[in-house]
């Protein structure tokens, strides 16, 4: 299926991704799935994407986890609970880019 390739070509990504940050010692700070509606892949889809994020990464110092929900009729009950299983939230990207921003205003001070 195709959607299973996608997901399959984003766990390998994310996986060369992590070990190249693990080497070089980079923490994630912060998290933002988006650019075309994660929530658009089906419970099974995101739930193994997910899975694999949260596996190929050390999130324990992560400020913020948000996966983008531009779109209402992508989500589902399931979908939240799989979000939030992850330690992830709902969101749009004016709303990651806001809190950011509202973090870095206060790192200033």
């Amino acid at each position: 299926d195709e959607m299973e390739r996608y997901v399959d070509a984003l766990l390998k990504e994310i996986s060369a991704v992590s070990g190249r940050l693990r080497e070089l010692g980079i923490a994630v700070e912060s998290v933002y799935f988006g650019g075309g509606t994660p929530t658009a892949l089906s419970e099974g889809a995101l739930f193994r994407l997910l899975e694999g994020f949260c596996k190929a990464f050390d999130l324990s110092g992560t400020e913020e986890f948000c996966v983008e929900a531009g779109r209402p009729d992508t989500i589902t009950a399931e979908k939240l609970a799989i979000l939030r299983a992850h330690g992830a939230h709902a969101g749009s990207q004016e709303e990651f880019e806001a809190s950011r921003d509202l973090g870095a205003l206060q790192l200033r001070h």
